[in-house]
């Protein structure tokens, strides 16, 4: 498996919410999109940090496009996912409360040797044990929810 950060750039549908970020009043219960690396909405463009690791900004959209968090609201913290591995990362606060995301790719092959990617993911929110997690679409990734296509998507 060969799995890039380019693998990742996109606006990704969120499928289904299981855990406490499902729960009503939970401040990812809206969790419907995730954007990485498209320039928009705070998601900045990947690039290479201090240390040379791979990073990228993100935003966590709800089903109407609103943004739930990302990049720009962080202060004092890095506001970047990084690679590692074949595998995004990102810890930080939210809410006064660790909030920690972890996205992961999985690369399947059709039968006529057409690479596509899925994303799926887990988020810890405060108390180690409220683990949510969430599945992913297929690639390509769709439109961002306002039907215009994200910056970087090769589009």
């Amino acid at each position: 498996m060969s799995v890039s950060m380019g693998d990742f750039v996109g606006t990704w549908k969120v499928n289904f919410v299981t855990g406490p970020l499902a729960q009503t009043g939970e401040p990812l219960a809206g969790l419907s999109y995730v954007q990485i690396g498209t320039g928009t909405n705070g998601a900045t463009a990947p690039s290479l940090d201090a240390g040379w690791q791979v990073v990228a900004g993100f935003a966590l959209l709800d089903a109407a496009g609103g943004v739930l968090f990302s990049t720009s609201d962080v202060k004092h913290q890095s506001g970047l996912m990084m690679l590692s591995g074949d595998q995004l990362r990102w810890k930080g606060y939210y809410t006064n409360l660790p909030l920690y995301i972890y996205i992961s790719i999985a690369e399947l092959w059709t039968p006529n040797d057409e690479r596509t990617v899925q994303v799926y993911g887990c988020t810890v929110y405060g108390d180690p044990d409220q683990v949510g997690v969430w599945g992913g679409t297929g690639s390509p990734p769709p439109n961002p929810p306002n039907g215009g296509a994200p910056k970087g998507d090769g589009s």
